[in-house]
């Protein structure tokens, strides 16, 4: 799996799973990276602090956008916005009574904390997730703090594969829009009887509901211990006053950090490793796995997945009636997160306003690379098409293509010359027929045949058929009698001697008429006959 450095928006989060430490860092299979205390290999420092102190990449107070990370977020809740580092956003909502993670989403609700206050104890200041690729696994780092340390914390985070909004307007205000789906994570961190490190406990959404036996084992936890400086851009932290010593000072057990390997997770379960888009963080009054909720933070745009999408016009050649253009094209999506990516394409076949004749594919599974070739029949000469992928988020790729029209029309006509009697006259008759054909590739229509004449204005002759297909010939025929031959038996008394054709394209963005060369000399006589 491919990962690509960019940069999300928010996320406010505490997300740790306990482990087995082997030798100083963890880990629970051999050669698996899992997130341990500061030791070698580890890309966070997890050591109950944000000062960077050089056993890692990277702590929370040197983290930028120059770190590595495929993904981050810094949230401030309770606090007004502030510029901190990679971004921040101000957000702040508590649970309403009765909510549970046991719960489907649309039992859930959620109030406004201006007239409510969470309970000071489980009341989230900072918080900050980032996602880094370690060897193609992708590990999530977290870091959280509370506004008071009175008591036991229990902290949870929900990870979503759909987006999950909070409804802040309507009849269904405080209520949430989005459902669970299969693979949906809920990691729980009970932070009880003070100490170092801390169990959490990892549970699934599947088969339509909760899966109430935890799993453990793949990352880990930690807290401060003793009082720790709240370095920028955590700063602005302030503790409860009966907590507090000193502004921008952490108080014992009061700063979370930890991290987890969620592709061995999921690897272990025998599942593809999800596309999440929502993060959620939640404080909760207890242990129990169906305890009540009360503070949460939510970001719906911490999209762990990404992919880009390219589209090349293979071939393209008029078709066998020569009036629409086949092309072959390929669409290449490459994935460029973490995650099995499942997304659903649409090609407008050059024809953006006419949903009938699109192209469309349904759950097309990325997990690396995905080519999928397809064929527009019969389109314009010079199409310009987009196709348009919805996953994670949505992204388009537009190709122009043509094709080459070649408009090789020719004319031939042969004469035959007799004498005819009109009254008491003995005349000259001239008898005349021909073909015209089409050697091109284009269907050719509209053909107009001007036979010429000496000093005047051609005149039109009539074609049996109004148009000709690639490969394909039609043909003329006609008579006229000379106008006042010169000499009764010359060579040169042709008037009317050759055929002139135009035609049209039948193509959709190509019109083109043409004059062929002459096609034939039609003389009086036979080759016997002499100039006087």
């Amino acid at each position: 799996m491919c990962c690509a450095a960019s940069v999300a928006k928010l996320a406010k989060t505490l997300l740790v799973a306990g482990s087995l430490f082997v030798g100083g860092m963890s880990a629970n299979a051999a050669g698996t990276f899992i997130p341990g205390p500061p030791a070698a290999g580890q890309i966070v420092e997890l050591e109950g602090n944000v000062a960077y102190d050089g056993t890692a990449n990277v702590d929370w107070a040197n983290f930028t956008s120059g770190t590595g990370y495929y993904q981050s977020t810094l949230i401030r809740d309770n606090d007004a916005m502030d510029t901190g580092v990679p971004g921040t956003r101000y957000d702040a909502n508590i649970w309403d009574q009765g909510s549970k993670d046991t719960q489907q989403i649309s039992e859930w609700k959620w109030k406004n904390p201006n007239n409510h206050k969470a309970t000071d104890k489980v009341d989230i200041v900072n918080a900050t997730a980032a996602i880094f690729n370690k060897d193609g696994d992708m590990i999530i780092y977290l870091q959280a703090d509370r506004y008071a340390n009175d008591g036991d914390a229990y902290l949870g985070a929900w990870l979503f594969r759909n987006k999950i909004t909070p409804i802040e307007s309507g009849p269904d205000k405080g209520k949430f829009d989005g459902v669970h789906a299969d693979g949906d994570l809920l990691m729980l961190a009970n932070f009880t009887n003070g100490g170092d490190y801390f169990e959490v406990l990892l549970y699934q959404w599947k088969n339509g509901a909760l899966d109430e036996n935890p799993i453990t084992g793949y990352g880990f936890a930690i807290a401060n211990n003793g009082d720790t400086p709240a370095l920028s851009p955590y700063d602005n932290y302030v503790a409860k006053t009966s907590n507090k010593v000193g502004d921008g000072v952490y108080p014992d057990l009061s700063f979370f950090e930890g991290g987890v390997n969620l592709s061995k997770f999921y690897a272990d379960i025998g599942m593809d490793m999800p596309c999440f888009t929502t993060i959620m963080i939640e404080s909760r009054n207890s242990s129990s796995i169906d305890a009540a909720l009360e503070d949460f933070v939510i970001d719906n745009d911490f999209n762990t997945c990404d992919y880009s999408i390219a589209k090349e016009c293979v071939h393209s050649e008029l078709n066998a009636a020569g009036d629409g253009v086949n092309y072959d094209y390929d669409i290449t999506v490459t994935n460029e997160g973490f995650g099995t990516m499942h997304l659903s394409l649409t090609d407008n076949a050059g024809t953006p306003n006419d949903p009938s004749d699109d192209y469309t594919w349904n759950d097309v599974e990325v997990v690396d690379k995905t080519v999928l070739p397809y064929q527009i029949l019969n389109a314009p000469l010079n199409l310009t098409n987009k196709v348009t992928a919805q996953g994670a988020e949505g992204k388009s790729a537009t190709e122009f293509c043509t094709a080459v029209v070649d408009t090789n029309v020719t004319v031939t006509k042969k004469c035959k010359t007799t004498l005819e009697g009109v009254g008491d006259y003995t005349v000259v008759r001239v008898d005349f027929n021909g073909t015209v054909c089409n050697s091109g590739n284009a269907k050719v229509n509209n053909i107009y045949l001007t036979d010429t004449t000496e000093g005047e204005t051609g005149y039109r002759v009539d074609l049996n058929q109004t148009y000709i297909l690639p490969g394909e010939c039609a043909t003329y025929t006609g008579m006229y009698y000379p106008k006042e031959p010169v000499y009764p038996c010359a060579k040169d008394n042709t008037q009317h001697d050759a055929i002139y054709a135009t035609y049209d394209v039948n193509i959709t963005g190509a019109t083109e008429t043409t004059l062929p060369a002459v096609a034939a000399d039609c003389d009086l006589c036979d080759n016997g006959c002499v100039n006087p």
